[in-house]
């Protein structure tokens, strides 16, 4: 794979996905081996290039050679289209563009919810802001992928229970009011 040289990516180490995710694009050499920086021991070089508040809610590319930083979705698809341009490419047509955008910001401001981190919240970690849009649809995206599996098991536990999407729908969303 081509390695994106002179470029450090800026990532939430306390968040599991986004260490997991970084890590691969070092390993798979899309990063140079010292291409990712936790956010939580940023140096001071590229702390006065980035913009601290919103590196917390997108991940943070630092861009040596121009001094400059590519946020969210931009920093993802310059990584990975450095290796694969037509993909890279796709990814920024219109429709697909503006979907990957949404999907990318439900993720980003939901991530302390899908995987918790263990480490206690300081003034220098990365923890996105609140955004009530996408934490509600984080609430109804569980409470229907919740109902859909509880509704496929129940119908097949020998409960002498049918399966029901509609009843498994209350429990779940009775359970968050």
């Amino acid at each position: 794979m081509k390695t994106l040289k002179n470029h450090t990516l800026i990532y939430d180490n306390e968040c599991p996905m986004c260490n997991l995710y970084s890590k691969g694009f070092t390993k798979c050499g899309m990063l140079d081996e010292d291409g990712r920086e936790a956010f939580t021991e940023i140096t001071l070089r590229n702390k006065l290039l980035i913009d601290f508040n919103r590196a917390k809610n997108e991940i943070a590319l630092v861009d040596h050679n121009k001094n400059e930083v590519v946020y969210g979705l931009d920093s993802l698809l310059l990584i990975i289209g450095n290796s694969f341009p037509l993909l890279a490419k796709i990814a920024r047509t219109e429709p697909l563009y503006w979907f990957f955008q949404k999907l990318y910001s439900f993720v980003s401001y939901n991530r302390k919810q899908i995987i918790p981190s263990s480490k206690d919240y300081t003034e220098q970690s990365c923890v996105p802001d609140f955004n009530l849009k996408y934490r509600i649809a984080y609430i109804g995206f569980v409470v229907i992928f919740s109902a859909y599996i509880l509704s496929i098991f129940s119908g097949k536990l020998n409960l002498n229970l049918e399966r029901n999407f509609v009843r498994e729908f209350a429990v779940c969303f009775g359970q968050i009011l």
